[in-house]
């Protein structure tokens, strides 16, 4: 029977397992989830519209809605989705976890509603471009997670009036995981441990509690949990028998933070570490050693009642990696801190920062770390525990990022006017270098306060360090508008959620907001590379280079790096990536795009040597496998299999989250030659555990890259039947979705039909595609495998000759690479074997990027694969021509 579940994420379910296919594309279940939400109230099709399509023009957003409705009511059972204009869900027909709480609410009955409440309401889904039902599910989210709370503590407080303990504790814990500084929870948790014989672990908790306190929100523990803690230790009514494994305590007092800066009296001079400075470091290792025991010991029961398992990791490897060394050489500007508590000015800080960077790049020969990294490590530093953090917001971010000193500030508002401090200070110490005094200027104009504070920031650092330059003369573009650069931060934190789509309606916005403004065009035009379009990336690449205001050394680095890629020219990709990466210190993001181009342009000695330079624990990279994905994928093209099987699951260790970590482990194990490579990539398929795209979609792609990978190292049978499942899930959507099959998802089947040998089938799908669309590259390309592997040599160059006449702007290489897949299955090694080196040439990469679905689209594209593990090769293995063209360069 199918149910929607919307407590702990958005999934339609089948028997209680996921269902996949059209049906559960993310805005159809999101429609789904409004009008179970609403339980008997129907709701208007001017709402969802509203809701779902808030950016679309009506009269498309409706006839978008109608289609969307069309389609499930084929999809679910008669009857689920009935009203016209004004529609529901029938809770009878297609049951859910929200109608079922709020039934469950209104007769009474608390302990069914506290069961069935899996967590917080749509937990984890996001809707792109659809900013009103993100409002309207926070909405939903507050109000059900309240509704929660007070009827699971009215459960747990009968539970214990019964002499259920045992059950009140459960209950307890999965309040005090929802709300860990909540005192009345803290204590209803150690009544309940107390009287269930736990007494060590009810003083346990009070210590926990008032460390979270103490660490999360600066307050001091409270009293009211204290006094119960102290009344269960002299209580002496009843012994406590042997507690389960508990935290460590935690001690009396953590470490105080160094303090944040305020608006600075005049300059300060150099003064010497505090008196203190000895006892404050042991105190600061043993509460690192008390939060490490809570995390490591008695197999992690309360890390997992009080830390999510993401952060978790992150605790771990925090806890376990190695010191950085900080390089006096190197400064970072840290975002200013924003003391004015408004909604518009909440972006200065960051604005300022990348303007005073580009002022000290010019001084003296220190490395001042580029604005963009330095800003996303910043956020990356501040999702950090604070018990884990070393000193305040900036020193962290200096630390984290090696720099020996940091340029931090604030500003703050006064009437009318805004006012900015800087002030220069050692990491290694946290003592103030240098202070400068208040800067003011208008409030409604922040952006004419940038290039006076930048200066001034400058000239500060440079008499700091006693270097010759005049750094009051440095030359500084005038910045963006104000809001064109609001725009382009919200561009690159879409980017950094991997969401393409919302990233460049934000770069699309800034671009128009000021038309000297370079960089928000290249956003937008690498954005369009990474969604394949390719043309429309060609056209505001040109729109950026006419830009009247001369491009940065960033800027035009930028420029030729994307303009490679349009083209395909993978050297000039590369050699532009290189000076990218030059002219932003400090930026890990840039090396590893480096490595990443030196792996598509098969030269993986290069992208390790590249590699190198980078600790994977710090910065962007502890919260994103970037540095993983390409030391395995070199490592693959090397064939050093043993070291890039031990580099996949350290990454996957450090990432279990993240799909392209456990890509890499099954790409591994399957070149590694272990006996049950097989059976442990279907383990790995069948546990992913997926960040954003649909976990069935990632499962199916992981069977077919792990057949692929085991059958080029020699070991078919061992692959087909991880193929086989795959095509099994397929061909299952295959019959629910008829003739609504989407393209992406008829293009994969065919490609994967056609590879395990079912040729009539892969053959009428590629006639589908090419109904749908004439020019499809795949569609022609599986039609000219499946003649060449059926022995239909006149069909096969039939399907050649239209290849090779399709217009090749854009293509980078791809029909090419069907024309050589077609030759080799031909029994032309000679010409397949060319054709494949003049499809390189075009700008396809030895090493596509398998665990990255383009754009929005519901699949994977599967005729993309690592060309040495392209089936269609298979009988070219042995032909020293190939095997030269493979060999990695450099």
């Amino acid at each position: 029977m199918l149910r929607l579940r919307t407590f702990g994420g958005l999934a339609l379910l089948d028997d209680g397992h996921p269902v996949s296919g059209p049906m559960t594309q993310r805005r159809r279940l999101a429609l789904l989830a409004v009008l179970a939400a609403a339980g008997d109230r129907a709701v208007s099709r001017d709402k969802l519209v509203g809701w779902l399509w808030p950016e679309s023009e009506e009269a498309k957003a409706r006839h978008a809605l109608s289609q969307w409705l069309f389609l499930l009511r084929k999809d679910l059972p008669p009857n689920a989705l009935p009203g016209t204009d004004e529609l529901r869900l029938d809770p009878a027909i297609l049951p859910s976890d929200v109608a079922t709480f709020r039934q469950a609410l209104a007769r009474g009955d608390l302990e069914a509603a506290v069961a069935v409440y899996d967590g917080p309401f749509l937990d984890g889904f996001h809707l792109t471009g659809a900013g009103e039902f993100e409002r309207w599910s926070d909405e939903q989210r507050r109000e059900l997670a309240s509704h929660w709370r007070v009827a699971a503590e009215q459960v747990a407080r009968t539970r214990l009036a019964a002499g259920d303990a045992a059950g009140a504790v459960a209950v307890w814990r999965r309040l005090a995981a929802d709300d860990p500084t909540n005192a009345r929870v803290a204590r209803g948790l150690m009544e309940a441990l107390d009287r269930a014989g736990d007494r060590s672990g009810a003083l346990a908790h009070a210590r926990v509690h008032a460390a979270v306190l103490r660490e999360q929100l600066d307050l001091p523990a409270d009293a009211d949990v204290e006094a119960l803690a102290e009344r269960l230790r002299r209580s002496a009514a009843r012994p406590a028998p042997a507690a389960s494994a508990s935290p460590t305590p935690v001690p009396e007092r953590a470490p105080e933070p160094a303090p944040e800066p305020a608006p600075p009296e005049p300059i300060a001079p150099p003064v010497s570490a505090p008196p203190h400075r000895r006892r404050r470091l042991v105190r600061l290792a043993w509460v690192a050693t008390a939060a490490a025991t809570i995390l490591l010991v008695g197999g992690a029961t309360w890390a997992a009642v009080l830390v999510p398992e993401p952060q978790r990791v992150t605790a771990m490897t925090l806890l376990t990696r190695a010191p950085v060394t900080l390089d006096p050489r190197r400064v970072v500007v840290a975002p200013l801190d924003d003391q004015t508590r408004d909604p518009r000015l909440a972006d200065f800080g960051e604005l300022a920062a990348e303007w005073t960077t580009a002022a000290l790049s010019g001084i003296g020969e220190y490395e001042v770390v580029d604005a963009r990294s330095a800003l996303v490590t910043a956020r990356v530093v501040d999702k950090f525990p604070r018990l884990l953090r070393t000193g305040d917001r900036a020193v962290a971010l200096a630390r984290e990022i090696g720099a020996g000193m940091v340029v931090r500030g604030g500003y703050y508002r006064d009437h009318d006017s805004l006012r900015v401090y800087v002030q220069l200070t050692d990491a290694a110490t946290g003592r103030v270098v240098r202070s400068l005094g208040v800067s003011s200027g208008s409030a409604s104009e922040p952006e004419a306060l940038v290039v006076p504070v930048s200066r001034r920031a400058a000239a500060l650092f440079a008499s700091a360090v006693d270097t010759s330059a005049v750094a009051i003369g440095i030359r500084l573009a005038p910045p963006p508008s104000y809001d064109a650069y609001r725009e382009t931060l919200a561009a690159w934190g879409r980017y950094y959620q991997s969401d393409l789509r919302q990233a460049l309606v934000h770069a699309t916005r800034a671009a128009r907001l000021d038309s000297t403004y370079v960089l928000p065009r290249v956003m937008a035009a690498y954005f369009h590379t990474e969604l394949r379009g390719w043309a429309t990336a060609d056209s505001l690449l040109r729109a950026a280079e006419s830009v009247p205001t001369p491009p940065s050394r960033l800027e035009r680095a930028s420029l030729e790096m994307v303009r490679a890629d349009v083209r395909g020219d993978l050297e000039a990709e590369l050699r532009a990536a290189q000076e990218l990466s030059s002219a932003s210190p400090g930026s890990a993001e840039m090396v590893v795009h480096v490595a990443h181009i030196a792996v598509f342009a098969n030269r993986p000695r290069l992208a390790l040597a590249t590699l190198d330079r980078l600790d994977p624990t710090r910065g962007v990279l502890l919260s994103i496998p970037f540095y993983w994905n390409w030391k395995t994928a070199a490592l693959h093209e090397l064939g050093d299999h043993r070291r890039e099987l031990d580099a996949a699951h350290r990454g996957h260790h450090q990432h279990p989250f993240r799909n392209a970590a456990a890509f890499n482990v099954v790409r591994a194990v399957a070149a590694s030659g272990a006996p049950d490579a097989a059976r442990e990539i279907h383990s790995l398929a069948l546990h992913a555990r997926t960040e954003r795209w649909d976990g069935a979609a990632v499962r199916r792609r992981m069977l077919v890259e792990g057949s692929r990978e085991l059958r080029a190292h020699g070991r078919p049978g061992d692959g087909a039947p991880l193929l086989d499942s795959a095509l099994a899930e397929f061909d299952a959507i295959a019959r629910r979705a008829g003739r609504d099959t989407s393209l992406a998802l008829l293009e994969a089947r065919a490609v994967l039909l056609a590879e395990g040998g079912r040729l009539t089938e892969a053959r009428a799908a590629a006639e589908r595609l090419l109904a749908r669309d004439p020019r499809r590259v795949t569609g022609l390309g599986v039609l000219g495998t499946v003649a060449a592997r059926g022995g239909d040599l006149a069909a096969a160059r039939r399907a050649d000759s239209l290849l090779a006449a399709l217009p090749t702007p854009y293509l980078l290489g791809r029909h090419t690479l069907w024309r050589a897949r077609i030759a080799a299955l031909s029994g032309d090694g000679g010409r397949a074997v060319a054709l494949l080196e003049q499809a390189l040439d075009e700008g396809y990469p030895m090493v596509q990027g398998i665990a990255v679905m383009p754009g929005d689209a519901s699949e994977f594209d599967y005729a993309e694969t690592l060309v040495h593990a392209d089936p269609a090769f298979d009988a070219l293995r042995a032909d020293p021509a190939f095997q030269r063209l493979l060999a990695p360069k450099g």
